[in-house]
């Protein structure tokens, strides 16, 4: 599947479920959405599931993938690198 910040946001939307987030949020650190190290996992596991691929573990650090935009930048580059 191609990785869109759409796709992002709907798979972090029903894990973080609590708070809606919307597409002018893109920026915003993903913490103030009840983002914890445990959701934030789901979401990594989510997000490998979806779009088929696996992200290493040097970037399974919650700073470096705190909002929607360094995500997607992080999976682009992963799937970019598997081509």
């Amino acid at each position: 599947m191609e990785v869109t910040k759409e796709k992002i946001l709907e798979i972090i939307n029903d894990i973080v479920q609590n708070e809606t987030i919307n597409s002018e949020q893109y920026d915003e650190d993903l913490s103030k959405f009840g983002m914890d190290s445990i959701r934030f996992i789901q979401i990594i596991i989510s997000l490998e599931d979806v779009f088929e691929c696996e992200v290493p573990d040097v970037n399974l650090i919650l700073t470096q993938m705190n909002t929607i935009n360094k995500i997607y930048d992080v999976l682009i580059s992963i799937k970019s690198n598997n081509k």
